[in-house]
Order: structure tokens, then C-alpha cells, then sequence
């Protein structure tokens, strides 16, 4: 969870899409951790099954939105630490 005493306010939204032949389709995932820290966050999420393509959007209350490329921990493990935030 969100450390709310943190005074950051962090929004974040995981943008999962596998690539079908005709259509988008919803990959499933399952978040592993999120943390939170004055001027960082850290969120792992693990999804079973076909590849997955990631995209991941975060913002704050004194910045506009950014983009984080996730990084591949293991097969089915990934991981985005967004950094230089402001509390």
C-alpha cells in the first residue's frame, strides 16, 4: 500500500495491453509491492501467461504526467522506480 504519511501525492496507473492479431486484450497481473518515499517509488508487479507489453504513467501534484520504462526482474516479474519526485 501507499504510504499516506509520506506527503506525497503519487497517481499511478499501470497500463497493461497484450497485442492481439485483431484487438487489445487486458493482461492479468498481480501487484507484488508498492513503495513510497519523500522523492521516490518503487512498484513490482508479476503476470502470468503470453508477453506483455507495459506502460506505466505517473504523476504528482507539482508535475505533469511521466512516463517510467518498467524493467524485466525475472520471466514474469517487472518493476518501474520512478525517482526525482517532490514531496
Amino acid at each position: 500500500m501507499l504510504n499516506h504519511g509520506a506527503a506525497l501525492a503519487l497517481w499511478i496507473t499501470l497500463c497493461l495491453l497484450q497485442a492481439g492479431l485483431a484487438e487489445l486484450v487486458r493482461c492479468n497481473f498481480t501487484l507484488l509491492e508498492s513503495k513510497v518515499s519523500s522523492l521516490s517509488a518503487s512498484i513490482q508487479w508479476r503476470t502470468f501467461g503470453s508477453p506483455c507489453n507495459f506502460s506505466l504513467i505517473y504523476s504528482s501534484d507539482t508535475s505533469g504526467p511521466a512516463w517510467c520504462d518498467p524493467i524485466r526482474i525475472d520471466n514474469i516479474t517487472y518493476g518501474c522506480n520512478p525517482e526525482d519526485l517532490q514531496a
